[in-house]
């Protein structure tokens, strides 16, 4: 977690020492929904389908531009992810006794570094896609049933069990729309895929990865003046 914060921060002030006399980049803050899964071997879990989770994305962002339609857009997220199933139990005779809720809950502290490319007047369309790096901060299981034989609930950590890297791939489309000369409000749709790389633990296990589809919401702040 604190080498991902350092390598963030270096990152900026790399930026700004090198090109502080251009002025061309914004800092911000965004957030909202997230609709979150797996697509690993935990989706498929006791020949059961996995449910997709509602959760959210928030953090700080930026934006370095190399020239009037590419920048370098970067940022620190706190990202909750998670993938959950649900198990129909049966009784010797084959009938349904109940349900057994499982479900993991992951929160990340996530660097995205996207390429982006937007076009436009006013207001501007944009595109962008590259890779992201998470650390996993903490992970939560939670099992729940509704059986009378298994009628057990329980909440625990499962962090110290669970791999606490997480790498894929990102790409969002949105729109910039200037609010003032400085501010601007953005509005961003994105889908994450986490890749396999990282997907087995030391104990040999398949772990899940991780799929997001998010809708954000940011401002920015422009610091000084673009001169392209």
């Amino acid at each position: 977690m604190k080498i991902i914060s350092s390598l963030f921060f270096l990152l900026f002030a790399c930026v700004y020492a090198a090109h502080a006399q251009d002025y061309k980049w914004t800092m911000g803050a965004e957030g909202g929904p997230s609709i979150t899964g797996d697509y690993g071997f935990a989706s498929n879990f006791f020949g059961q389908q996995q449910s997709l989770n509602l959760y959210f994305s928030a953090g700080f962002t930026g934006q370095y531009y190399f020239n009037e339609g590419f920048s370098l857009n970067t940022a620190l997220q706190y990202e909750k992810k998670g993938v959950s199933i649900t198990i129909v139990t049966t009784d010797n005779n084959g009938q349904p006794n109940g349900t057994i809720f499982d479900s993991k809950q992951l929160n990340y502290l996530v660097v995205p570094i996207l390429l982006r490319y937007e076009f436009g007047n006013t207001c501007k369309l944009f595109v962008n896609g590259g890779p992201y790096f998470g650390y996993l901060v903490q992970a939560t299981g939670i099992i729940k049933s509704d059986d009378p034989l298994l009628s057990e609930n329980s909440t625990h950590d499962v962090t110290s069990t669970t791999n606490r890297f997480d790498m894929g791939l990102s790409a969002g489309v949105g729109l910039d729309a200037p609010l003032s000369s400085r501010l601007v409000l953005s509005f961003e749709a994105c889908a994450n895929l986490g890749l396999p790389i990282f997907a087995i633990n030391p104990s040999g296990h398949y772990l899940p990865l991780n799929e997001t589809v998010e809708l954000l919401v940011g401002i920015k702040y422009r610091i000084g003046e673009n001169k392209d």
